[in-house]
């Protein structure tokens, strides 16, 4: 990655930088992270991932090139305390902020709920407040990113809650909240809290507030309390968004994480060649269309491929708006389109642009997406062995060299996998490569004008009619599934 990042940039103007955000697999035992000071584990962690970040570990001192700084030094102390940071993106209206989601996720059974002003949920949250009213007083607009995305049945109660009630008071600054973990291309609605009126006193389901004002006046305790892991925070049944999830069930996760009990819908999952969590992604688009929800505070999450998958690898590319939309001319500029270029050495990846339709400075605009055929790749790379073998027989290359090429046994998983296989230009001077290709584009596909609220709905609703199995076609982009190709 530092190879790829930084060494193809030493001579140039144009520096790129990579933002990162702490998955539950970061971590071992898995899905467990304690709160600094108190636990020893994390201090370790945030030391050694902001060595990384910050290009001192040493690590690449032999390779010939000085390291580039992924991480703004004045965001070593938070980093250091949470695993979080925040950084504008240069020539860019953004500000990426980057979430530690491993102190809202249920899983975690080290650090439990946002209740208390001393957990860890709620110190984040009320750094979280502080980034966008610094985001909004900069004139700029937020990305939010983080390994779990944000929802009833990932988060704990309270922490969901507190961040429904955040992103919503922001809403008209966050152009995108991107976030991954389920390994499916998929977007979800960030509901405002709704408002209840007791005795003539209207409440956000009557929840103290008062950290919010800590946070507007200027008091910043992430930085100096003494964080403690409380209790955890479980659902109970009398919360209104309480759902039949357990917090031991992990595989509830994976396949119901819209909270919605899949029996109601296997019938669904199966007459549109789904799965479970595709069909209660469409049934919560359902929900919002019918509510009377103020679209003003309502945000998106959005979901990405990953490259290492469960399904085939993918990422997206996406496109925003620089220029001021009320000129005759236009330029889309796209930082992401600048991180993919460096993968071009390795993954060869064309590139498009896409026709501006609306939107102000910073509306994101459209994004390409772009797959690795893992069969196709696996055979290729089977052939690119098969061919290094006869080269290495016909020029008699010492065997030392050529079994380093060839394919090995797995005796614990039984399958058969590639040894060095991107190592085989050391003997025939050209290195097995996969190609990433572009598979469609959400303007092109779904007929999106931009990537805003107004027409995610408009997304929505066509998912929700189901007309001519969008449905399906959904959920084969959202997996890369087998037939992904055959329908587009």
């Amino acid at each position: 990655m530092r190879e790829a990042f930084d060494s193809s940039i030493q001579n140039s103007k144009k520096k790129i930088k990579l933002f990162y955000s702490i998955g539950n697999n970061d971590v071992y035992p898995h899905n467990k992270l304690g709160t600094k000071p108190n636990s020893r584990k994390a201090r370790r962690l945030y030391e050694k991932l902001y060595s990384y970040l910050s290009g001192k570990s040493g690590f690449h001192q032999s390779v010939g090139y000085t390291p580039s700084s992924w991480i703004d030094p004045s965001q070593k102390s938070i980093f250091l305390r949470g695993g979080y940071y925040a950084s504008d993106v240069e020539n860019t209206p953004y500000r990426v902020i980057s979430l530690n989601t491993m102190y809202f996720y249920a899983e975690n059974k080290k650090a439990g709920g946002c209740r208390s002003l001393k957990s860890s949920g709620l110190a984040q949250l009320g750094w979280l407040r502080s980034e966008l009213q610094l985001t909004k007083s900069l004139g700029k607009k937020a990305i939010i990113i983080g390994h779990i995305h944000p929802h009833r049945d990932l988060y704990r109660k309270s922490c969901f809650k507190e961040y429904r009630r955040t992103v919503s008071k922001f809403s008209n600054i966050i152009s995108a909240q991107f976030f991954g973990h389920v390994n499916h291309d998929a977007w979800l609605f960030i509901e405002p809290l709704k408002t209840k009126i007791v005795s003539n006193i209207t409440s956000d389901h009557l929840v103290d507030t008062n950290w919010e004002k800590r946070v507007d006046f200027g008091d910043q305790w992430w930085l100096y309390e003494n964080l403690i892991d409380e209790d955890l925070d479980l659902l109970t049944s009398d919360d209104p968004y309480f759902t039949t999830y357990q917090i031991s069930n992990q595989s509830k996760v994976n396949n119901d994480s819209l909270g919605i009990n899949s029996k109601n819908y296997n019938n669904l999952s199966k007459n549109q060649g789904t799965d479970n969590f595709i069909s209660n992604v469409i049934e919560s688009y359902e929900k919002i269309i019918k509510s009377k929800i103020d679209i003003s505070k309502l945000t998106v999450a959005t979901i990405s491929h990953s490259i290492i998958p469960r399904y085939h690898s993918g990422l997206k590319v996406l496109q925003y708006l620089k220029s001021d939309p009320y000129r005759k001319k236009y330029h889309i500029k796209d930082s992401i389109q600048d991180i993919i270029s460096k993968f071009q050495s390795f993954f060869k990846v064309s590139s498009s642009n896409s026709i501006i339709k609306s939107g102000n400075v910073g509306t994101l605009m459209d994004y390409d997406v772009y797959w690795l055929n893992l069969t196709s790749a696996h055979n290729d790379a089977k052939q690119e062995i098969k061919d290094k073998q006869s080269h290495d027989k016909i020029n008699k290359i010492s065997p030392k060299y050529a079994k380093n090429n060839i394919l090995k046994k797995n005796d614990a998983t039984n399958i058969y996998q590639e040894y060095n296989i991107f190592n085989a230009h050391q003997h025939t001077g050209k290195a097995y490569i996969p190609k990433f290709e572009k598979l469609y584009n959400a303007r092109t596909l779904w007929g999106l004008h931009n990537l805003t609220v107004p027409e995610y709905i408009k997304w929505a609703k066509k998912l929700v009619k189901n007309k001519s199995g969008e449905v399906k076609l959904y959920y084969q982009t959202s997996t890369l599934g087998r037939e992904v190709e055959n329908l587009l």
